[in-house]
């Protein structure tokens, strides 16, 4: 699987509608994720988790937690 594009809506920091498009080169088709800290590289990655598996980690995963 190779991943085109994301559309974030209203998803956590993600405010409106933002748009990603990854690389698709087919050699030069790395794509870094920096930033300072607390400006959304989790959460972008958490939106990915969220799309494929309905979860996303730091919200529900913190209510369902027992400790």
């Amino acid at each position: 699987m190779k991943l085109q594009e994301i559309v974030i809506q209203n998803f956590m920091p993600y405010k409106g509608e933002q748009k990603i498009e990854f690389p698709q080169h087919d050699t030069q088709n790395v794509m870094l994720l920096f930033g300072d800290n607390m400006r959304g590289k989790t959460s972008f990655l958490n939106s990915i988790r969220w799309g494929f598996y309905g979860l996303a980690l730091g919200s529900t995963y913190a209510a369902n937690s027992t400790a």
